[in-house]
């Protein structure tokens, strides 16, 4: 962009950024005209906030007042597509926004040379490509520089089914197979057709698929159905959440009907214990099946 920068910034806010003013400047300190920008959006992954990288355009041999934005390609469901124009010339004095973009503001310094920066944002309700639209200005600038760039949403909810067999101790499937014994509990819609059976003392422990880290104490809430067979009246069922060889939480469930739902939420303490979401097991222990 000729003599002139652009740069993106952004910051995770909290509490003590409120009233909070930031400074700007040159690595050398050299005296500029600039202009900034900010907006914030709430309900963004924290941990990750961008789906994907951003992308930029810039150009020096600008001929006419339309100006195409970068596209990006998401694949977040409910993401924020946010587009910034930054222009360089001192007969620039209005910044419209791309038709179907909501208009966040712009901002123009004074003087010969002077900057304009200017934001829009577009709500994606899928994953897709968004951008390509034209910004517009009232004259033609010497200079453009311009983002694009996605907001992942925080996610409210996310399921974790089993994706592999970590140990099988006197288990198998509803025929006797000993092979891939997660598939028979893995599906969406509860289908007890199939199932992983046990004997007493029977152990078994699936891989869970990985998850993607929430916030804080947001909520873990583990869902399974235990059923009975061969005869049985009654069973009692030890659970374990384990990550790794490590020993999350642990409960006990006395079941007197087939096909019983549990349902168990982690306290505060146990889902602040896990540390990493890509080893998450869960353990079923068949300590007593009474006839």
């Amino acid at each position: 962009m000729g003599t002139s920068r652009a740069a993106g910034i952004y910051k995770i806010a909290d509490g003590a950024d409120a009233n909070t003013v930031l400074d700007l400047g040159t690595t050398d300190e050299t005296e500029v005209k600039e202009t900034c920008r900010f907006n914030a959006w709430s309900g963004v992954d924290e941990a990750a906030p961008f789906d994907g990288d951003s992308v930029f355009a810039s150009s020096t041999t600008v001929s006419g007042t339309t100006h195409p934005s970068p596209s990006i390609v998401t694949t977040a469901d409910g993401a924020v597509v946010v587009t910034t124009a930054s222009f360089k010339d001192s007969s620039v004095s209005a910044i419209t926004a791309p038709t179907g973009w909501t208009d966040r503001g712009s901002s123009t310094s004074t003087g010969g040379g002077r900057s304009s920066t200017a934001h829009a944002s577009k709500a994606a309700a899928t994953g897709g490509s968004y951008g390509g639209e034209s910004w517009t200005t009232d004259a033609i600038p010497s200079s453009r520089a311009m983002f694009t760039f996605a907001l992942k949403p925080q996610v409210a909810t996310q399921t974790a089914r089993p994706v592999n067999d970590v140990t099988a101790t006197n288990t198998t499937d509803e025929n006797l197979g000993t092979v891939d014994l997660y598939t028979t509990i893995d599906e969406s819609i509860l289908n007890t057709a199939d199932y992983v059976r046990a004997i007493e003392g029977g152990v078994y422990e699936a891989l869970l698929a990985t998850m993607t880290a929430p916030p804080s104490e947001s909520g873990f809430q583990v869902k399974y159905v235990v059923g009975l067979g061969d005869g049985a009246a009654s069973a009692t069922v030890d659970t374990y959440l384990m990550q790794g060889a490590t020993q999350i939480a642990h409960w006990t469930d006395e079941i007197t009907a087939d096909n019983t739902t549990v349902s168990h939420t982690l306290t505060g303490v146990e889902f602040d214990a896990i540390t990493t979401w890509s080893d998450l097991r869960i353990r079923w222990v068949a300590t007593d099946l009474s006839g």
